[in-house]
């Protein structure tokens, strides 16, 4: 495999019958230490019947050696009109495979605001609310309690699922205060304000009450 030059790496890498060497192609192209063009593996990304696993390795090939020119790429397919919806779905999908979630948790916001078709906006909800990231938490409890009912509609589901994978309301809570109190202590209190507006905004009931007695010890 290191024998190879790059371009034919890249070459090889959709006509590879076989998972594993293309996660082994995949890596070499990680380590290389020469520039190369990314947009043949974001081609590769947007093929709907490869392996998830290997669409993994490259994802995670293309965020290390060409981040920038990759999410470049994926938001002209998402915002090109000429580009089928499902293509949109799948860029938005391989952008959530980057892990870099200070680049692509703006953009997936950005795509659930635009006047794109559903299925693409209800995407990036999905992706949001599988992305785990707390600062998504201000933004979708906003849409959810907005006029707009589709989007309100996306935004709870969206919601719903990100509280549930941090362990439900009182837990979530308990995580946005804890980072309101550390960007206070670091001098961030605007953004330690909005942590703690957001905690009030989705706290209520019972909840709401555990909320209070918490900023008041």
């Amino acid at each position: 495999m290191t024998d190879f030059s790059t371009t034919t790496l890249i070459a090889m890498l959709p006509q590879e019958p076989r998972w594993s060497t293309q996660i082994q192609i995949a890596r070499q192209l990680t380590h290389r230490r020469d520039v190369f063009n990314v947009a043949p593996l974001c081609e590769f990304l947007l093929q709907e019947n490869r392996n998830r696993d290997v669409q993994r390795a490259v994802a995670e090939c293309v965020a290390s050696r060409g981040a920038q020119e990759a999410i470049h790429w994926l938001t002209g397919k998402i915002f090109d009109v000429h580009v089928p919806t499902r293509q949109k779905e799948l860029a938005l999908r391989a952008l959530a495979d980057f892990r870099l979630p200070k680049v692509t948790i703006p953009l997936l916001i950005r795509v659930c605001r635009a006047s794109l078709a559903p299925e693409v906006r209800r995407a990036a909800f999905f992706r949001l609310g599988h992305s785990g990231r707390l600062e998504t938490v201000r933004f979708l409890a906003k849409l959810a309690a907005g006029n707009d009912h589709e989007l309100a509609k996306e935004a709870r589901g969206a919601l719903q699922t990100l509280i549930e994978l941090h362990g439900g309301v009182e837990a979530t809570l308990d995580k946005l205060l804890d980072l309101a109190s550390t960007c206070v202590r670091r001098g961030q209190r605007a953004a330690g304000a909005r942590f703690l507006g957001t905690a009030i905004r989705i706290g209520s009931g019972t909840t709401g009450t555990r909320l209070r007695q918490r900023l008041a010890a």
